[in-house]
């Protein structure tokens, strides 16, 4: 909110904005949150016109049967911030996963 209001200069924004939190559980070997339940049925309707994803691919591992994040809100964002080839370095069983994932780049 306040980068928002000071940096962006975005009062408006910045006392509108929604921050929602969701159920998870940590996988602890992993190092990996996993949602559970409906997020997206969690918010309202009046609620869902632009939406920004935090790490994304977390909220989507396990999906819940339902809507679709695009087909709820009018424009989604998604933001990942974890290097996965560097990440996979540091898992168990490096050597396949790395070489997993650097075929995903």
């Amino acid at each position: 909110r306040a980068w928002l209001r000071d940096s962006a200069g975005m009062k408006e924004a910045s006392v509108d904005l929604r921050i929602r939190w969701y159920t998870a559980w940590q996988e602890v070997a992993e190092n990996s949150l996993y949602s559970m339940g409906d997020i997206i049925g969690l918010i309202p309707e009046e609620e869902c016109d632009i939406c920004v994803l935090e790490e994304p691919e977390h909220l989507n591992w396990y999906r819940a049967p339902g809507e679709n994040w695009t087909t709820k809100f009018k424009h989604v964002v998604g933001i990942v911030h974890t290097n996965y080839f560097v990440y996979a370095q540091e898992q168990p069983a490096a050597l396949i996963r790395v070489s997993t994932t650097f075929n995903l780049y």
